[in-house]
């Protein structure tokens, strides 16, 4: 009875031995040696071999040296693996990295050598070695059970030497999110000047990296646009815009992010000044060669900025008189009636236009006094015209006398 129960015992511990082989499943990766040099880039496949008993999934995690590794990429295909539970994917955990993966081989399982999983490509950062090992891995067998049958996880050690040129890892290139765009108008090019065009235009610079662009016009200095993007335009219009004071925002997106709104203040006035009307106040008729003309003008959008005076159409000087406000003092006037016209200019060029009339009266002539005529020195006169009256009479008789006698002698 002793020797049949031992042979027993034989039976069975063989049939566990025997079954525990006939089950066991390997994974490793392929190859699992190899000697590269620095700058290099190979790939290492992840396989998984059982050869007598079929398996329906495979899960694990790979890690290597990331100061000696570097990853580049995995890829699925020609995998064993047709539905992924896990897509394999990279993360980091302290001085290691880390490919997982999970997947699922639809009924009948596989059962075979190698049967590849994944592709994984390196690149080689530094020298010395670097091993691949499973950090985590199971097998399970298509019995229905869930059986894991993974009796095997087999490194991989790779000798890595050094090139021509030491190795240097890649960079990503630092993007900062956009600056301030440099914003314009043709329109509008000043900020703090008043224009009568209501229908202002707008350009801003669009560097090439742009994915993205929010405008906004409004009333308010401050406004922060919505980081919502309406397209990649670099110019805007708006048409007949109100009155008043206004702001343009310009808002730009790229791959690290959007920038802070930039604003570009422009003023709309296209209402003349509102009507005056023109006063004298040395009267309409006023012997003053240098009148006084009073008015006020108010403009309640963009305010006065200058008047214009013309007399008679012809543009003239005028001061505005010391103390007393909107009272100007034209320059010296000849007399006559004059017309005259006042023109009322706003900050945004647009005028109203006042006319009057008044007359600048001649002064008269002064008058020379005239001197008092003794009425002696008017006989005076009169007796030494008749006394030469008398002495020219007397002259020419005693010529004729003389003439006769002299003929009464020749004959």
């Amino acid at each position: 009875m002793k020797k049949f129960l031992l042979a027993l015992s034989f039976v069975f511990l063989f049939f566990i031995i025997g079954s525990s082989i006939a089950s066991a499943a390997t994974i490793q990766t392929t190859p699992s040696t190899g000697s590269y040099k620095v700058g290099d880039t190979f790939k290492v496949d992840v396989t998984v071999s059982s050869p007598d008993k079929a398996i329906n999934a495979v899960s694990g995690t790979l890690s290597f040296p990331k100061d000696k590794l570097q990853f580049i990429s995995t890829s699925k295909s020609s995998s064993i693996l047709s539905i992924w539970a896990q897509e394999p994917s990279y993360y980091d955990s302290g001085e290691n990295g880390n490919i997982s993966f999970e997947g699922v081989i639809p009924n009948p399982g596989f059962t075979g050598t190698r049967g590849k999983i994944l592709t994984i490509t390196f690149k080689v950062k530094s020298t010395w070695q670097a091993e691949l090992s499973f950090s985590s891995a199971s097998v399970l067998a298509n019995d229905g059970l869930g059986t894991n049958v993974l009796t095997n996880s087999l490194s991989g050690i790779f000798t890595l030497n050094s090139s021509v040129e030491p190795y240097v890892a890649p960079t990503e290139p630092q993007v900062k999110v956009p600056s301030a765009p440099q914003i314009t108008s043709t329109t509008h090019p000043d900020q703090e000047k008043w224009y009568n065009n209501n229908n202002p235009s707008f350009k801003w610079t669009l560097p090439s990296n742009i994915t993205g662009v929010r405008i906004y016009g409004d009333q308010n200095p401050n406004t922060e646009l919505p980081k919502t993007s309406q397209g990649l335009s670099s110019s805007h219009t708006y048409k007949n815009t109100a009155n008043g004071t206004w702001y343009f925002h310009v808002r730009l997106r790229n791959s690290s992010g959007w920038n802070d709104t930039t604003h570009f203040k422009f003023n709309i006035d296209t209402v003349s000044p509102e009507p005056f009307s023109i006063e004298f106040p040395d009267g309409k008729e006023t012997s003053n060669t240098k009148p006084r003309l009073a008015f006020n003008a108010i403009d309640t959008i963009s305010g006065i900025d200058h008047y214009e005076i013309s007399i008679n159409n012809i543009l003239v000087n005028a001061s505005l008189e010391t103390g007393k406000n909107n009272v100007y003092v034209l320059s010296n006037q000849t007399p006559g009636e004059k017309e005259v016209s006042v023109k009322a200019f706003d900050k945004a060029g647009n005028f109203y236009e006042a006319k009057g009339q008044f007359t600048v009266i001649a002064e008269p002539c002064p008058q020379l006094p005239q001197e008092k005529t003794d009425t002696i020195n008017y006989l005076l006169i009169v007796e030494l015209l008749i006394a030469l009256n008398l002495i020219l009479i007397t002259l020419v008789v005693y010529l004729i006398y003389t003439r006769l006698h002299r003929v009464n002698l020749e004959n």
